[in-house]
């Protein structure tokens, strides 16, 4: 993997777990994770999608469902 500008930063043997977020149903932008390449992603992977499902909730304004206590995204941990 490269990053910056010029590709001048590379990392080896690693892997990149990306999760697209919304705002008001229009992409926004991503969150991710960069790991080893044997990362556990059956593990990972859920918890990105639930925290891009929270950024796209508030981004949205949809978070009046948090706040009363409904919120439909449920923790992968519970």
């Amino acid at each position: 993997m490269k990053f910056g500008a010029g590709g001048n930063f590379a990392i080896g043997n690693s892997s990149m777990i990306v999760s697209k977020y919304r705002r008001n149903g229009e992409e926004a932008g991503s969150l991710g994770v960069i790991g080893p390449m044997r990362v556990d992603y059956k593990k990972i992977i859920p918890y990105i999608e639930y925290l891009t499902g929270k950024v796209s909730d508030r981004m949205s304004g949809d978070d009046e469902d948090i706040l009363a206590g409904t919120d439909t995204n449920v923790s992968p941990d519970s």
